[in-house]
Protein backbone atom coordinates (compact mmCIF):
# COMPACT_ATOMS: atom_id res chain seq x y z
CA UNK A 1 0.00 0.00 0.00
CA UNK A 2 1.05 3.60 -0.47
CA UNK A 3 -0.26 7.06 0.28
CA UNK A 4 -1.98 8.70 -2.68
CA UNK A 5 -1.70 12.46 -2.46
CA UNK A 6 -1.38 12.11 1.30
CA UNK A 7 -5.08 11.41 1.78
CA UNK A 8 -5.70 7.78 0.71
CA UNK A 9 -4.07 4.42 1.07
CA UNK A 10 -4.09 2.58 -2.25
CA UNK A 11 -2.83 -0.75 -3.58
CA UNK A 12 0.51 -0.10 -5.30
CA UNK A 13 1.36 -3.62 -6.51
CA UNK A 14 0.21 -7.23 -6.34
CA UNK A 15 -3.27 -7.68 -7.82
CA UNK A 16 -4.99 -10.61 -6.15
CA UNK A 17 -8.46 -11.93 -5.28
CA UNK A 18 -10.18 -9.19 -7.29
CA UNK A 19 -8.25 -6.39 -5.58
CA UNK A 20 -6.59 -4.26 -8.24
CA UNK A 21 -3.73 -1.81 -8.31
CA UNK A 22 -5.00 1.70 -7.68
CA UNK A 23 -7.94 0.68 -5.48
CA UNK A 24 -8.25 2.47 -2.15
CA UNK A 25 -9.05 1.12 1.32
CA UNK A 26 -12.59 2.19 2.26
CA UNK A 27 -13.28 0.07 5.36
CA UNK A 28 -11.46 -2.19 7.80
CA UNK A 29 -13.42 -4.57 10.04
CA UNK A 30 -16.62 -2.67 9.14
CA UNK A 31 -15.11 0.66 10.27
CA UNK A 32 -15.28 3.31 7.58
CA UNK A 33 -12.02 4.89 6.48
CA UNK A 34 -11.61 8.65 6.31
CA UNK A 35 -8.42 9.45 4.41
CA UNK A 36 -5.56 7.62 6.13
CA UNK A 37 -7.47 7.11 9.39
CA UNK A 38 -10.29 4.90 10.55
CA UNK A 39 -13.56 6.52 11.55
CA UNK A 40 -12.49 6.04 15.18
CA UNK A 41 -9.49 8.32 14.52
CA UNK A 42 -6.72 5.72 14.69
CA UNK A 43 -4.24 5.58 11.83
CA UNK A 44 -4.85 2.73 9.36
CA UNK A 45 -1.22 1.59 9.26
CA UNK A 46 -1.06 1.47 13.08
CA UNK A 47 -4.32 -0.52 13.15
CA UNK A 48 -2.90 -3.00 10.61
CA UNK A 49 0.32 -3.42 12.64
CA UNK A 50 -1.56 -4.46 15.79
CA UNK A 51 -2.09 -8.27 15.94
CA UNK A 52 -5.01 -7.74 18.34
CA UNK A 53 -7.07 -6.45 15.38
CA UNK A 54 -6.78 -9.73 13.44
CA UNK A 55 -8.51 -11.28 11.57
CA UNK A 56 -9.01 -8.36 9.21
CA UNK A 57 -11.78 -7.65 6.75
CA UNK A 58 -10.60 -4.94 4.35
CA UNK A 59 -12.86 -3.41 1.69
CA UNK A 60 -11.46 -1.70 -1.40
CA UNK A 61 -12.88 0.46 -4.19
CA UNK A 62 -11.68 2.75 -6.93
CA UNK A 63 -10.77 6.14 -5.48
CA UNK A 64 -12.85 9.05 -6.71
CA UNK A 65 -11.19 12.10 -8.20
CA UNK A 66 -11.27 15.50 -6.55
CA UNK A 67 -13.26 18.24 -8.27
CA UNK A 68 -10.00 19.86 -9.45
CA UNK A 69 -8.74 16.57 -10.87
CA UNK A 70 -12.06 16.03 -12.67
CA UNK A 71 -11.92 19.53 -14.19
CA UNK A 72 -8.30 19.06 -15.25
CA UNK A 73 -9.06 15.65 -16.78
CA UNK A 74 -12.10 16.90 -18.66
CA UNK A 75 -10.28 20.01 -19.92
CA UNK A 76 -7.43 17.87 -21.23
CA UNK A 77 -9.81 15.41 -22.90
CA UNK A 78 -11.83 18.24 -24.42
CA UNK A 79 -8.69 19.79 -25.92
CA UNK A 80 -7.41 16.43 -27.25
CA UNK A 81 -10.82 15.68 -28.72
CA UNK A 82 -10.94 19.07 -30.49
CA UNK A 83 -7.38 18.65 -31.81
CA UNK A 84 -8.13 15.16 -33.13
CA UNK A 85 -11.23 16.48 -34.91
CA UNK A 86 -9.25 19.24 -36.61
CA UNK A 87 -6.40 16.89 -37.62
CA UNK A 88 -8.63 14.12 -38.92
CA UNK A 89 -8.48 13.49 -42.68
CA UNK A 90 -12.18 12.67 -42.54
CA UNK A 91 -14.37 15.69 -43.21
CA UNK A 92 -16.70 16.68 -40.38
CA UNK A 93 -14.98 14.31 -37.95
CA UNK A 94 -16.16 14.82 -34.39
CA UNK A 95 -12.81 13.64 -32.97
CA UNK A 96 -11.47 10.41 -31.55
CA UNK A 97 -13.76 7.77 -30.11
CA UNK A 98 -11.17 5.87 -28.10
CA UNK A 99 -7.68 6.33 -26.67
CA UNK A 100 -5.89 3.28 -25.32
CA UNK A 101 -3.02 3.60 -22.84
CA UNK A 102 -0.92 0.94 -21.13
CA UNK A 103 -3.36 0.73 -18.21
CA UNK A 104 -6.79 2.02 -19.32
CA UNK A 105 -9.02 3.09 -22.22
CA UNK A 106 -10.85 6.37 -22.66
CA UNK A 107 -14.02 6.17 -24.74
CA UNK A 108 -15.93 9.25 -25.89
CA UNK A 109 -19.36 9.40 -27.46
CA UNK A 110 -20.40 12.80 -28.82
CA UNK A 111 -24.03 13.49 -29.63
CA UNK A 112 -25.26 15.51 -32.61
CA UNK A 113 -25.76 18.45 -30.23
CA UNK A 114 -22.15 18.24 -29.01
CA UNK A 115 -22.74 16.66 -25.60
CA UNK A 116 -19.83 14.34 -24.77
CA UNK A 117 -20.08 11.18 -22.70
CA UNK A 118 -16.76 9.85 -21.40
CA UNK A 119 -16.04 6.41 -19.95
CA UNK A 120 -12.62 5.51 -18.57
CA UNK A 121 -12.29 1.74 -18.32
CA UNK A 122 -9.94 -1.16 -17.83
CA UNK A 123 -8.18 -2.41 -20.97
CA UNK A 124 -10.03 -5.72 -20.80
CA UNK A 125 -13.48 -4.19 -20.25
CA UNK A 126 -15.96 -5.01 -22.99
CA UNK A 127 -19.35 -3.45 -23.73
CA UNK A 128 -18.22 0.15 -23.23
CA UNK A 129 -19.83 1.28 -26.51
CA UNK A 130 -23.13 -0.21 -25.30
CA UNK A 131 -22.72 1.63 -22.00
CA UNK A 132 -22.14 4.94 -23.81
CA UNK A 133 -25.29 4.43 -25.90
CA UNK A 134 -27.28 3.51 -22.77
CA UNK A 135 -25.90 6.60 -21.00
CA UNK A 136 -26.99 8.77 -23.94
CA UNK A 137 -30.46 7.19 -23.92
CA UNK A 138 -30.86 7.72 -20.16
CA UNK A 139 -29.64 11.32 -20.47
CA UNK A 140 -32.17 11.97 -23.26
CA UNK A 141 -34.96 10.46 -21.17
CA UNK A 142 -34.14 12.81 -18.29
CA UNK A 143 -34.11 15.89 -20.52
CA UNK A 144 -37.37 14.88 -22.24
CA UNK A 145 -39.20 14.74 -18.94
CA UNK A 146 -41.49 17.76 -18.46
CA UNK A 147 -40.72 17.66 -14.72
CA UNK A 148 -36.98 18.03 -15.15
CA UNK A 149 -35.98 21.66 -14.80
CA UNK A 150 -32.39 22.40 -13.93
CA UNK A 151 -30.23 25.20 -15.22
CA UNK A 152 -26.93 23.52 -14.32
CA UNK A 153 -25.08 20.98 -16.47
CA UNK A 154 -25.32 18.40 -13.70
CA UNK A 155 -28.04 15.77 -13.79
CA UNK A 156 -29.71 15.50 -10.39
CA UNK A 157 -32.10 12.66 -11.10
CA UNK A 158 -32.32 9.58 -8.87
CA UNK A 159 -33.67 7.33 -11.63
CA UNK A 160 -30.81 8.36 -13.96
CA UNK A 161 -28.22 7.60 -11.26
CA UNK A 162 -29.82 4.23 -10.41
CA UNK A 163 -30.09 3.19 -14.08
CA UNK A 164 -26.49 4.25 -14.70
CA UNK A 165 -25.28 2.24 -11.69
CA UNK A 166 -27.23 -0.83 -12.85
CA UNK A 167 -25.78 -0.53 -16.38
CA UNK A 168 -22.23 -0.23 -15.02
CA UNK A 169 -22.69 -3.26 -12.77
CA UNK A 170 -24.13 -5.30 -15.63
CA UNK A 171 -21.26 -4.32 -17.96
CA UNK A 172 -18.67 -5.20 -15.30
CA UNK A 173 -20.26 -8.61 -14.61
CA UNK A 174 -21.21 -9.75 -18.09
CA UNK A 175 -19.39 -7.49 -20.54
CA UNK A 176 -22.65 -6.39 -22.15
CA UNK A 177 -26.12 -4.98 -21.62
CA UNK A 178 -29.49 -6.67 -22.13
Amino acid sequence: AEYMGGNLIVVAFGERDGIKIGQAVIAINDQAVKGINLQSGSAILDFLDDPANFPLSIKFCRPSLSVDAKLFTYSTLYALHAISASLSPERRSSGFEQIETDTFKINIHQTITGVKFVVISDLKQTGVEQLLRRLHDQYSDVLKSPWYKDESMRIKNIQFAENLQLAIEQIEKTGGLN
